[in-house]
Order: structure tokens, then C-alpha cells, then sequence
């Protein structure tokens, strides 16, 4: 894996590494959950330094999104962190009993969902609120301020969320 992108003015590189390579990479690990599961790793080079992750799934990549300039969102496995990564400051940390699934972003919330789960974030990056899902989530779709979610026993949930846009 060697993805490569600009995000606003800033061009982020993540490059596909070996354990032995992560291993001697001297800079902050993002996301290292059970490290010793880990089988896939990753460094990732921006314009304010190095970092890497590594994660267990050898055929799922993480989730990478920039929130606003210098943030972004990592989600993989059963975790979900947000890291300012020009000053180096983890903003949100989750983890969850299942697997990650997505996030979507609005103009006043990030909406983190994994499985069984889904959690409203502010800009703040502080969980508002969390909804139980009756069942594992097969869709996650927001429009005109109402998030549908449905799950893969065919229920479905409407949840308003008011005056917020998609961005």
C-alpha cells in the first residue's frame, strides 16, 4: 500500500512497511492496539513529522480522513482515534467491543460508528451521545439532518440530528 494525497495544502504520504521497519521507526504510533496481533503496519510522513500505526487485518486498510487542517480521523479494527498531527495531540480516543465501520463527518459533529455502535462527536471532539444498534450495521447513510442507519437483521433506525449539514 503506497497512497499518497493532498489534504488542503499539506501532501500526506502512508506507505505499506515491514514489522521490522515499524519496529525501528522512531516517531509516534497512532494507533497500536494489541500490538502483538498486529500484521499489517504502515508509516505515514507529513509536513509536521512521521508517524506510523499498524493494525491486525492484512486485507482491510484503516480509514484515514482529514477533519480540518492537521487533523485526522484513523479508524481500523476496533479502534477509532483523532490526532492533531501538527502538534502532536491525540484528540479522541475509542475503542470498541466490535469492529470499527465509519465515520462521516457533519458541520458540527463526527459521527463514529462501528458495528453495534454509533457515537455522535462535537467539535470539541467530546461523544455527545451513543446509540446501541439492535444488530451489526450494514449502512450508514445522513441526509437533510436525519442519520439512517441500517442493520443487517433489516431493521432500521432514523436519528435527527438538527440543523447540521454534510460536508
Amino acid at each position: 500500500m503506497k497512497l499518497q494525497f493532498k489534504m488542503g495544502s499539506c501532501m500526506v504520504r502512508i506507505l505499506k512497511i515491514s514489522e521490522s521497519e515499524y519496529l525501528n521507526l522512531n516517531c509516534t504510533a497512532i494507533i497500536e492496539e494489541d500490538f502483538w496481533f498486529c500484521h499489517s503496519f504502515a508509516k505515514i510522513e507529513t509536513p509536521w513529522g512521521c508517524y506510523k500505526l499498524c493494525w491486525k487485518s492484512e486485507l482491510v486498510p484503516p480509514e484515514i480522513v482529514e477533519i480540518e487542517e492537521g487533523i485526522y480521523s484513523f479508524g481500523i479494527d476496533s479502534v477509532f482515534v483523532v490526532t492533531d498531527l501538527r502538534n502532536n495531540v491525540e484528540k479522541l480516543h475509542l475503542e470498541f467491543p466490535c469492529y470499527f465501520f465509519c465515520a462521516k463527518r457533519t458541520d458540527k459533529f463526527l459521527i463514529v460508528v462501528s458495528e453495534m455502535e454509533v457515537f455522535v462527536v462535537n467539535r470539541q471532539y467530546i461523544v455527545s451521545e451513543k446509540i446501541d444498534l439492535p444488530d451489526i450495521c450494514e449502512n450508514v447513510e445522513f441526509t437533510d439532518g436525519i442519520l439512517n442507519i441500517r442493520c443487517m437483521d433489516g431493521s432500521c433506525l432514523e436519528h435527527q440530528l438538527m440543523n447540521h449539514k454534510n460536508i
